[in-house]
């Protein structure tokens, strides 16, 4: 009797590994998906710079924190491109830039549904 105990608690420490497990990827994928809105909020923005020259717009110049700025160069912007570099890149090409990080980003979310869902299926068959 004491040894299907043990078992019983085994298979349920092992579930709740599976479990917090899953939580983990849930918020990770959470997460990503911020990023993915804030980057298409970005495009966005990107979008409306186009449509505007000269016009006075908010500038955020920190978490919350705003000042009236006159937009002189709409052609142009500056991309962060990693590792703090810098470079100058025309509207459409910062919107393909983005575009490529959204994929990127997306394709680790889709990593991250197929292990919860590997996950799932090996405890719906029992194998844990």
């Amino acid at each position: 009797m004491k040894e299907k105990n043990e078992i019983d608690a085994e298979k349920i420490f092992q579930l709740k590994l599976f479990e917090k497990r899953i939580n983990e990827l849930q918020q990770q994928i959470q997460v990503i998906e911020e990023k993915i809105n804030e980057i298409e909020y970005l495009k966005n923005g990107l979008d409306e710079i186009e449509n505007s020259n000269d016009k006075e717009i908010l500038s955020q110049i920190g978490p919350g924190i705003f000042v009236k700025t006159k937009l002189i160069e709409n052609k142009k912007v500056f991309v962060d491109i990693g590792s703090k570099n810098i470079c100058e890149k025309s509207i459409e090409e910062a919107k393909e830039f983005l575009t490529r990080q959204i994929k990127k980003i997306r394709d680790v979310r889709e990593e991250l549904v197929e292990e919860i869902e590997k996950i799932i299926k090996n405890l719906q068959e029992g194998k844990f």
